[in-house]
């Protein structure tokens, strides 16, 4: 079988890494806009009245269960592109370190 070719590899590879990273910077990113489910909840809990205080509370709570969890979707994807950043780094690395040395022109 043949060997793949060091230079296609570490394009490729550094190509991922700057994937991931734009991936992460985008749920950064994102992260700082979870907030506005929580202000439509509650902007939008007195429209809840019309059914009564429980119902104010329901469109209240359900603007915190959004922030909570659309939050823990945006850790568990960060880590699983920062898990993915490492490893593609990693395989940089050993690329580097087992490529020859560059041969000096005469």
């Amino acid at each position: 079988m043949l060997e793949p070719d060091p230079t296609v590899m570490r394009d490729k590879y550094t190509q991922e890494v700057v994937r991931l990273e734009s991936l992460v910077e985008d749920l950064a990113r994102e992260r700082t806009r979870l907030k506005w489910y929580v202000v439509a909840g509650l902007v939008l809990a007195p429209f809840g009245l019309f059914w009564g205080a429980l119902g104010a509370f329901g469109v209240a709570s359900l603007g915190v269960v959004t922030y909570f969890v659309a939050l823990y979707l945006n850790r568990v994807h960060h880590e699983e592109y920062e898990f993915h950043l490492e490893r593609a780094r990693g395989v940089l690395e050993g690329l580097d370190e087992a490529s020859p040395p560059a041969e000096p022109s005469s």
